[in-house]
């Protein structure tokens, strides 16, 4: 159990800690910062956009306003929480795997994830859902029913994409009640109330100003957001990898996914409903994904909208473990393909991981370090940057953040245009040194993004 733990403060450490201190800001963070952050705090009720996930883009205004504007202060809220996702982590596993080697296993498999391990530390609303969601699950294994629906409230609160685990997740607990013949009314009052008190408060007014229009970021056929989470998951460093989790994993996903529901069929029997939870989650979570995009044509998730699609597989996968350990009839004789299961996806975790940039958006990971070369060889007078237009949220930022006023305002534009002294470019856009007639000062080693001058 001990390593468990330690490998969890490790994490704490390097995933959560060191990355919010030390990665570039990215395009949704810095689009936030200047929609929302640096603004008076009517402008958190006066308008809306999918960029804001509430209770988080309200925690990280308090954060901003009384503490600064560096990126780890703007991040500490996804800190907190990334922090105490890792601690419901921890007490998951211990509650299903209970202390020995496989609790250091489950405590990996829970938590070296590297899209997972993104969102633990950037400043967005998903780590701060996923951690109240987990602590929200943990809170039902203990039939802890008010706690769990006030911690799913604060969950949906965070980022919106959660309404759908929570009520999948939800609906199977008041099954299971059910089966256990307690009362449905009271089941559903003690779940739903306290959800509703929480998350409707919080949401309610930005809300009216929604509109459908502002869910464009998904895709439209499921197939594709499956391989999103696949390759975020499993081809997290390269993107060639593409074609491997096309061929071959996402065909394996249907035949795991039936292995997992006779598993659950077989928990159900044994009134193991840890199983039964995580897997009815899945599957109710992806039957309402199918209702909502049908019925009201919303998107299918992208990486990060579908985190919770990850997170529960994982979970399926320790809990199934588990049950199977405690088990000591056939169920038992699945113990070791789920280990070596979860060992193997532990380690393809591990191995995927880099701390360098993430996973959606790499082509940021440095525009620190640019801004930072730009203010070493500017001689004198205001000056502007032109460029790729993915990088004029996050340059702004950095403008301000970092008082640089000889520095104008970089203005959005289709495609790169000539007219300043300086421009960004990502590598999709390198063509355009040789058209606009530029000079190449540096190029960064991971995003590839290109710092270059104007010939004169």
């Amino acid at each position: 159990m001990r390593a468990g733990w330690l490998w969890l403060a490790v994490a704490g450490a390097v995933i959560v800690i060191y990355r919010a201190a030390t990665q570039s800001f990215t395009i949704d963070e810095s689009f936030v910062f200047q929609l929302f952050l640096d603004r008076k705090p009517a402008e958190l009720f006066s308008k809306y956009d999918a960029a804001y996930h509430v209770l988080h883009t309200w925690a990280t205004w308090l954060s901003m306003h009384f503490l600064g504007k560096k990126e780890f202060v703007i991040r500490l809220p996804s800190v907190i929480a990334g922090l105490a996702y890792l601690a419901a982590a921890g007490m998951i596993c211990r509650k299903l795997l209970g202390d020995g080697w496989q609790f250091f296993c489950g405590a990996v498999l829970l938590s070296a994830n590297p899209l997972v391990a993104d969102y633990l530390s950037i400043s967005r609303g998903y780590g701060a859902a996923l951690a109240f969601f987990a602590w929200g699950f943990y809170a039902l294994l203990g039939s802890r029913t008010v706690r769990a629906g006030l911690l799913f409230g604060l969950s949906v609160a965070s980022n919106l994409t959660f309404l759908f685990p929570v009520a999948a997740m939800g609906t199977v607990y008041v099954v299971i009640q059910l089966v256990d013949r307690k009362p449905l009314i009271s089941t559903i009052a003690r779940l739903a109330l306290p959800f509703a008190a929480v998350a409707v408060p919080i949401v309610a007014i930005p809300l009216t100003h929604a509109n459908m229009g502002n869910y464009f970021f998904g895709a439209e056929e499921f197939h594709f957001s499956l391989i999103t989470l696949l390759a975020s998951s499993l081809a997290y460093p390269a993107v060639e990898r593409y074609r491997w989790i096309d061929t071959i994993a996402y065909p394996a996903l249907l035949p795991i996914f039936l292995l997992f529901l006779l598993m659950a069929v077989f928990a159900a029997r044994k009134r193991e409903w840890s199983v039964v939870l995580a897997v009815g989650s899945i599957a109710l979570s992806v039957l309402y994904l199918f209702a909502a995009h049908y019925a009201f044509h919303v998107l299918y998730p992208w990486t990060r909208t579908g985190l919770y699609l990850i997170w529960l597989f994982m979970l399926a996968c320790v809990a199934i473990w588990g049950f199977t350990i405690r088990d000591r009839g056939f169920a038992h004789w699945m113990s070791i393909p789920f280990a070596l299961g979860s060992m193997a996806l532990a380690v393809a975790f591990l191995a995927e991981f880099d701390t360098h940039f993430y996973y959606d958006f790499r082509s940021d990971a440095e525009v620190r370090p640019m801004m930072r070369r730009l203010r070493e060889i500017h001689s004198a007078g205001p000056a502007c940057l032109g460029g790729t237009w993915l990088y004029e949220p996050t340059v702004n930022y950095y403008r301000l953040r970092d008082r640089i006023d000889w520095l104008e305002p970089m203005v959005r534009t289709e495609t790169p245009q000539a007219g300043c002294p300086y421009f960004f470019l990502s590598p999709e856009d390198a063509r355009f040194v040789g058209s606009l007639h530029l000079r190449p000062l540096w190029t960064g080693p991971v995003s590839g993004a290109i710092l270059a001058e104007a010939i004169h």
